[in-house]
């Protein structure tokens, strides 16, 4: 067999992983180190070509297990930690207990056992023959570890080929045959059964340390981690995150995160947005946050009276500042928004929201930092309204609209 090195890219300051193969439930996945590398005991039940086939659609292949420290920690993990139950199935052919599949198989040449957990036919040759329950011509190849029942006490019974067709190797969880006093094997050393038997099994990885470097030059308003937290000012990060094949890859994040200042003041009837040095563009906040044509500087004096705001661009970072409401009978009167409160409620996952007075049609849209529509609804009458955020965490804006009044706030969902 060929073993692969698990190696995590990183392409245009993105993290690419992918999703755990779906052969199996990650419910019944348990998973364990030792030296370097990363194991899994999964408990569901496949034949030795299907658990191998499963191995290798994971990143992994069945456990080559190469020492005896290696064989005790896998067999510990099993029945300790796994806590799989000795008597989960029963294999007839296997002395009347339960198994556990490893990578050893003699499918291609009767007798010639190799390490072939990703079941490609190739693989290290480790043992040749039948123990003493059979042919008793079995030998270690080169004196490579093996764990064949009896071993523990002396000279090994299995291999045997018992009835033909034991070509898969697996760990016993009991002594065996079970309820006689004559003994093959006990648990935790290996025995030769029909390979369409179906048992647990157990994944290996070749794991490497891997460290990955990102530059995020300019991450606008917060920048997320791939372990969902949210950060808001410019620094330099470290995460280990688990890979799809079961390894862990540490990586360090260095970010910028410019946050554009869309506070707006006001001089009689002119907005002067404070930002400066920057990109500008004056909206009509009621027909839709419409670009005002030729209203492109720093400040901007409406001669009508309406509700504006101002798109500010700094470094390709955009954002919008709050509408701003002219009246003619008083003049500016201000950022509506200072009076209106959002707030998200983490124990019930929904967005409160105050008016500060009562108002009428009144239309609700809540978007994404993509610019998706994630709630939308109208209400007739209301000072005060909630709603539930059925989204994953991030930074959302609630648009809110009436005929008196147009406003934007921003929440953060953790």
């Amino acid at each position: 067999m060929s073993k692969c090195l698990a190696i995590l890219l990183f392409v245009s300051a993105g993290i690419g992983t992918s999703a755990y193969a779906q052969c199996v439930n990650e419910d019944d996945v348990y998973t364990f180190t030792y030296e370097g590398h990363t194991y899994e005991i999964i408990k569901s039940l496949k034949t030795w070509a299907d658990a191998a086939a499963c191995a290798v659609e994971r990143g992994g292949y069945l456990v080559e297990i190469s020492s005896q420290a290696e064989q005790d920690t896998v067999y510990q993990s099993i029945v300790n930690d796994a806590g799989v139950p000795s008597d989960y199935t029963t294999v007839f052919d296997g002395g009347g207990i339960a198994y556990i599949w490893i990578g050893a198989t003699d499918q291609n040449t009767e007798g010639e056992w190799l390490w072939d957990g990703d079941g490609d036919s190739s693989g290290i040759n480790f043992w040749n023959g039948q123990g003493l329950a059979g042919a008793g011509d079995g030998a270690p190849v080169e004196e490579m570890f093996n764990y064949w029942g009896g071993s523990s006490s002396g000279d090994p019974n299995e291999p045997d080929d018992f009835g033909a067709g034991q070509d898969g190797a697996a760990i016993a969880l009991a002594k065996w045959p079970a309820g006689i006093d004559f003994t093959l094997g006990i648990a935790s050393e290996w025995n030769d059964i029909n390979s369409e038997n179906e048992l647990y099994f157990v994944v290996e990885y070749n794991c490497t340390d891997t460290y990955f470097h990102v530059d995020i030059e300019a991450a606008c308003n917060y920048y997320m981690t791939p372990d969902g937290v949210i950060w808001t000012t410019s620094g330099s990060y470290f995460d280990t995150i688990r890979t799809a094949v079961g390894c862990d890859s540490v990586y360090a994040e260095f970010f910028n995160v410019i946050t554009v200042d869309t506070s707006v003041t006001w001089d009689g009837n002119t907005l002067t947005a404070n930002t400066p040095d920057a990109a500008y563009q004056w909206l009509d906040c009621i027909n839709d946050n419409s670009q005002i044509e030729g209203e492109t500087g720093q400040s901007f004096t409406p001669s009508v009276m309406g509700s504006f705001a101002v798109e500010i661009t700094v470094n390709s970072c955009k954002d919008t500042s709050f509408c701003y409401t002219l009246d003619p009978a008083v003049g500016m009167v201000g950022n509506f928004s200072d009076r209106v409160t959002a707030l998200w409620d983490y124990r019930s996952d929904m967005v409160f929201v105050d008016l500060a007075g009562e108002y009428r049609d009144i239309q609700v849209q809540v978007f994404d930092l993509q610019g998706r529509i994630v709630h939308n609804e109208s209400i007739l009458r209301t000072r005060e309204f909630q709603f539930t955020l059925e989204q994953p965490p991030g930074i959302y804006l609630i648009y809110i609209r009436s005929k008196e009044f147009v406003t934007t706030k921003k929440i953060i969902k953790l």
